[in-house]
């Protein structure tokens, strides 16, 4: 048995916090989605004013700012509560819907506990905890392809920037990363005999927790319960445990589910956007139906139709009539649009944090709106633009190719052990194939990059070793 280098791991996570720390202070916590950081504060502020989870009607001018609230009253040493609350007209907020409410629930909880700031609490809890997920990646590298591996994944993931901006950022993706660590680790460990469904189950809740921070991952536990039914020899072993799975991730998913029963009849684990991630994904891109990507486009769609917002179960179903619509018409379009968003998860352009304020204007997305021109037309018309807005992203692109040829290598010199390298790259690949049929962004991919540098961790160790590193899965 490998004993732990104690002071080696102590120095990954000592560098890894360092990292998140500075890129924290340089970032001053920006998110790559602005617009959502102050959604998911005054969602937190909702509940400690006792409104419950919702959010003011779009429709209507806005009755209170929780957060000028929340900030005025933490200047004289304050905190909101429902008995110094405004009072509010009911009739002016609706079910907040939009978003599951995790983050906001976890803001909430250190707004009580720990006081204002919330969203600083938060970040210097992200920070950590995604610190300590470099640790237990070398665990988990060492699990599927020893210990040079293990060593080689965590160093990177401690010093990997774009992962460092993800946690130290104030939207529920900054948790996602070290939870999905977490969900992997327990799920590897149901593969060794003993205890297999206690590890399944507590892998459930991490994946249920997840889902209640992002609904994309909701079907993480079904992936990874027909990844290990395709590896595994012994299929039987693994129905129990994988029942035990769904279970706990369900029980974690069912109070949202019920809670959006009863305010607005419909039984939902996940978002009532559904049919505006569908539909953006059209708009990613240049379309015959003057679909654009920005999400006004869609507000004014759905108010345009009379409701109050995307989220409004009735805009839903009609974004995703209009979405079906497209696909009924045009599946190439939506076939095409799903290939060029495998160009973004392969090979992703990361944002690490670096203000570059000629973004703003010049991205991709502006001239898709203004000029209607697709990514390689804006590059070609655009060039001296396109390239001082995304110089700092471009930098990552060789560490993308890198992380992509390690994952194709790996597999490729995986020989017997094939299986081994089937589940090392799990994480990475749900990113790829979940968000293909979605509207996708390149901090979708930062989560999954651990496994890419486990990956390149074994493709540099089966050269200095001369051997196989994979490990055998049971």
């Amino acid at each position: 048995m490998e004993r732990e280098p104690r002071f080696t791991l102590m120095a990954i996570f000592i560098v890894a916090l360092f990292v998140r720390a500075a890129i924290g202070m340089v970032s001053s916590g920006r998110g790559e989605m602005w617009g959502l950081e102050r959604g998911y504060e005054e969602g937190a502020y909702a509940l400690a004013a006792g409104y419950g989870i919702v959010r003011p009607r779009d429709d209507q001018p806005r009755q209170v700012d929780l957060v000028a609230v929340a900030d005025s009253l933490a200047r004289r040493g304050v905190r909101l509560s429902p008995s110094n609350a405004p009072r509010i007209d009911r009739t002016r907020w609706r079910p907040a819907t939009l978003h599951p409410p995790g983050y906001s629930l976890f803001l909430f909880g250190l707004y009580r506990t720990l006081g204002p700031p919330a969203t600083r609490w938060a970040r210097i809890i992200q920070a950590i905890a995604d610190a300590a997920s470099a640790v237990l990646i070398f665990f988990v590298g060492r699990r599927l392809a020893g210990r040079r591996a293990g060593l080689i994944a965590a160093f990177g993931s401690a010093l990997f920037l774009p992962l460092a901006y993800l946690s130290t950022s104030k939207v529920a993706d900054a948790l996602t990363p070290p939870l999905l660590v977490l969900a992997f680790a327990l799920y590897l460990r149901g593969f060794d005999p003993g205890r297999r469904v206690a590890w399944w189950v507590l892998s459930g809740v991490v994946m249920g927790a997840l889902a209640l921070l992002r609904p994309d991952y909701g079907a993480l536990a079904a992936f990874f319960i027909v990844s290990a039914l395709i590896v595994s020899r012994r299929r039987r072993a693994l129905l129990a445990p994988s029942a035990a799975m769904i279970l706990a991730t369900s029980l974690v998913l069912l109070p949202w589910a019920i809670r959006n029963q009863r305010a607005i009849g419909r039984l939902s684990p996940g978002t009532t956007a559904a049919g505006l991630v569908l539909l953006q994904g059209v708009g990613q891109f240049p379309n015959p139906y003057g679909i654009l990507v920005n999400d006004g486009w869609y507000w004014r769609e759905a108010q345009r139709h009379g409701y109050d917002g995307v989220d409004d179960p009735g805009a839903d179903r009609l974004l995703r009539g209009e979405f079906l619509t497209v696909a009924r018409e045009r599946p190439g379009l939506v076939a095409g649009d799903a290939m060029r968003r495998l160009m973004i998860a392969l090979v992703p352009p990361y944002h690490w944090g670096f203000d570059n304020r000629f973004y703003e204007g010049h991205g991709f997305y502006d001239y898709r709106d203004s000029e209607g021109l697709g990514p390689l037309a804006a590059l070609r018309r655009h060039p001296l633009e396109i390239l001082r807005a995304y110089w700092d992203r471009f930098l990552f692109v060789p560490v993308s190719l890198v992380l992509l040829a390690a994952c194709v290598i790996a597999f490729a010199i995986a020989g017997p052990r094939r299986r081994t390298a089937f589940l090392m790259l799990l994480p990475w690949a749900y990113g790829v194939i979940v968000h293909l049929p979605l509207y996708m962004t390149v901090r979708m991919m930062v989560p999954g990059v651990f496994a890419q540098m486990i990956a390149l961790g074994c493709v540099i160790a089966r050269r200095r070793e001369g051997v196989n590193p994979l490990r055998p899965i049971g």
